[in-house]
């Protein structure tokens, strides 16, 4: 399994932690709206209230995400865009294809 884990800055205490059934080993993506991007080796992609760390999101992609997470911006409408199909070489997953998989965000 996985864990996403959030540290206060100042003091590094641990403010939340999120469990997922496999190793979440894909660009982790905190967002200035307060939302934190994530996925694992199962292919859940998943956004998370960064204060809390509620699971707010979740996407099964049908294959494993290594790769990484960003999101951008064209003209008004915000993109949030995961490389797919890569579990890293390090870990024992199966993969049938690479790609890339983009959400327009509401």
């Amino acid at each position: 399994r996985g864990w996403l884990t959030a540290f206060d800055a100042d003091t590094g205490a641990v403010r939340w932690k999120l469990e997922a059934p496999k190793p979440i080993i894909a660009g982790v993506t905190p967002t200035a709206g307060g939302l934190v991007f994530a996925a694992d080796l199962t292919g859940d992609l998943f956004a998370v209230d960064a204060a809390s760390g509620k699971r707010l999101w979740n996407h099964n992609v049908g294959q494993p995400v290594g790769g990484g997470i960003i999101t951008y911006q064209v003209g008004k409408q915000q993109y949030l865009a995961a490389a797919i199909g890569n579990g890293g070489g390090l870990w024992p997953v199966k993969t049938t294809r690479s790609s890339i998989v983009v959400y327009a965000l509401p």
